[in-house]
């Protein structure tokens, strides 16, 4: 597939990002209105939304091998078909059919479960996203970790855009229902996109460079290790880092929300920032990991940093509250804390730009802008450890994110 035809295929990745984003924020609101604006809200959404990705990416990752580049790319096509559908009826089975059953749910867990299994649907589509693009788009295996990479940086960047679109303005002026139509809408044209580029592309072309691809494989690969090395320790270690990013993320929530005083914008805008650093962090990561001789070395290095940051942001937060208060920061959290804040949009002694900024910006930064970096940036050079195979690359990213996203709702649920 030549260059032009790629970037379109990005941008398009990225537009159904910005989708996935805007659908994942209204169905957190719509479920708190029956569960609370709280961490049951959050949780429910976050679980089930991992939930739902790591199946499809286990099931899109053996699809893609199967089909080979051309077909998987069309199924990345179906696939946002059949998200842009379940959006439509999506705010009927979360809002009216739950108030049709709630009497039936007995307790958190019963809601949980049904909302869950609403969610794995769409979700699941989702998830089937990033091996298929990966197989239709990689032709060497040099290509797997910075192509994978960027992939999966624009297509996060572009779910950080429809987080803070969605959270902050779309939701509040055109309400749940048109907001699930525009993003059904964003999925619809991705999907006819696809397939009108395809028609455009010969079967002789893109199965010719199939067939190139599968004899560009031999035991090379990215840094130089051993294609023949074992690449299941750097699944478990992908999962067990998974399990700690989602805590990590919970963590940060809790403690981003206390300082924005818990309002109906703080899970969108948490979301978006998270987002936002973890694919820049991704797109740097994709930039390097071809210059890696030991891009082993550089995972492990980047997720050690990660961890190291995360308790320096906390620290740098809190140290102020414990008498260290070089720039006065006690004093003007101490005066945050005492005013009104959201709950009365800034009037009187808050109404103040500094004290708006450091809620929204600064400290959510000291908290999880290095450590969310860092861990965006590891994600290629794992990928180039265990995906070592293009006509293995399906099932490999399936594995690797399927490994990721069980560690993460692991830890999510355990934080």
């Amino acid at each position: 597939m030549n260059g032009l035809r790629r970037a379109v295929l990005f941008a398009i990745f990225a537009g159904t990002g910005f989708s996935a984003l805007m659908l994942q924020v209204v169905w957190q609101r719509v479920i708190s209105m029956h569960g609370g604006v709280d961490l049951f809200s959050t949780t429910t959404v976050v679980a089930a939304f991992l939930g739902g990705l790591g199946i499809g990416s286990l099931a899109g990752g053996a699809l893609a091998d199967r089909l080979g580049a051309r077909r998987s790319v069309m199924a990345f096509a179906a696939a946002n078909a059949g998200i842009a559908l379940f959006a439509l009826v999506s705010i009927v089975l979360f809002y009216d059919l739950y108030r049709a059953v709630a009497p039936s749910l007995d307790g958190l867990l019963a809601s949980f479960a049904f909302n869950a299994a609403l969610l794995i649907v769409p979700t699941t589509l989702m998830g089937l996203s990033l091996p298929l693009l990966a197989r239709g788009l990689v032709a060497s295996v040099g290509d797997i970790g910075p192509l994978v990479g960027r992939l999966y940086a624009v297509n996060t960047l572009g779910a950080a855009l429809g987080a803070a679109v969605s959270g902050w303005y779309l939701l509040g002026t055109f309400g749940f229902t048109n907001v699930v139509r525009i993003a059904a809408a964003i999925n619809l044209t991705a999907a006819l996109l696809v397939f009108t580029l395809l028609r455009a592309v010969s079967r002789s072309a893109d199965e010719s460079e199939a067939t190139a691809a599968s004899s560009s494989v031999g035991a090379t690969s990215v840094g130089g290790a051993s294609a023949g090395g074992l690449a299941w320790p750097w699944f478990v270690v992908y999962a067990l880092t998974g399990a700690v990013a989602l805590g990590l993320e919970i963590v940060f929530f809790r403690l981003i929300d206390t300082v924005m005083r818990s309002n109906s914008y703080s899970f969108g805008h948490v979301l978006s920032l998270y987002l936002a650093l973890f694919g820049i962090g991704a797109g740097l990561g994709s930039l390097l990991v071809r210059r890696a001789r030991r891009p082993e070395r550089w995972f492990l290095g980047l997720q050690g940093a990660a961890g190291v940051s995360a308790l320096a942001g906390v620290l740098a937060l809190l140290a102020p509250l414990k008498g260290f208060d070089p720039f006065a920061l006690g004093s003007r959290l101490e005066a945050y804390f005492l005013g009104d804040g959201f709950a009365t949009g800034f009037r009187g002694e808050n109404h103040n730009v500094g004290v708006i900024v450091f809620a929204n910006v600064i400290a959510p930064l000291m908290i999880m802008g290095l450590p969310v970096v860092l861990g965006g940036a590891s994600f290629p050079f794992v990928q180039a450890l265990v995906a070592r195979r293009v006509d293995t690359l399906g099932r490999r990213t399936g594995l690797l994110l399927f490994a990721n996203i069980v560690g993460n709702v692991t830890g999510s649920l355990l934080t």
